[in-house]
């Protein structure tokens, strides 16, 4: 008697998620839904300056993804914020010192020059290179500062020719 309640409790909870999950994503606006930075979002809250990316899945790919939820739209966006959390959670996997110095300055890395091939990134670029760049790419960072400016500087190497 006990374990059939227990079982039916975890069931009961399993269900109880699943639907969650289901309303989170069909309340939103219908059949069309926004997922900004990994979770769904209203579309009031986007705000056109922030967006980075966005990808706009219909049928099969968006059944491939979340399954037949009787969805028309989903629309992936991705911010300028979550885009360098992605790289820099990257580039942290490679230098501890690199990952101390972007969480103790709120992961501002606007005094930071990154280096790829002995070719600096020129502050336009930054962001759609390193987000772009597969971390099975990338061989190694080194964290470093300019003694005589005292910017820091983050040398990436990668492999090449792949």
């Amino acid at each position: 008697m006990k374990v059939s309640i227990i079982i039916f409790l975890f069931s009961l909870s399993f269900i109880c998620k699943g639907q969650a999950v289901d309303t989170s994503l069909n309340y939103l606006n219908g059949s069309v839904i926004y997922i900004v930075d990994g979770a769904p979002a209203r579309k009031e809250s986007i705000r056109q300056e922030e967006i980075f990316s966005k990808d706009i899945l219909k049928g099969e790919q968006l059944n491939a993804i979340y399954g037949n939820k009787r969805l028309d739209t989903v629309t992936v966006i991705i911010t300028k914020k979550g885009a360098a959390k992605r790289y820099q959670l990257k580039l942290s996997a490679f230098s501890r010192d690199y990952q101390s110095y972007i969480e103790s300055h709120d992961n501002n890395d606007d005094n930071i020059q990154y280096i790829v091939h002995n070719d600096p990134l020129e502050k336009g670029e930054v962001m759609n290179f390193l987000y772009k760049l597969p971390q099975e790419k990338i061989i190694g960072v080194t964290f470093t500062e300019n003694t005589g400016t005292g910017k820091k500087i983050v040398i990436i190497d990668t492999k090449v020719g792949e």
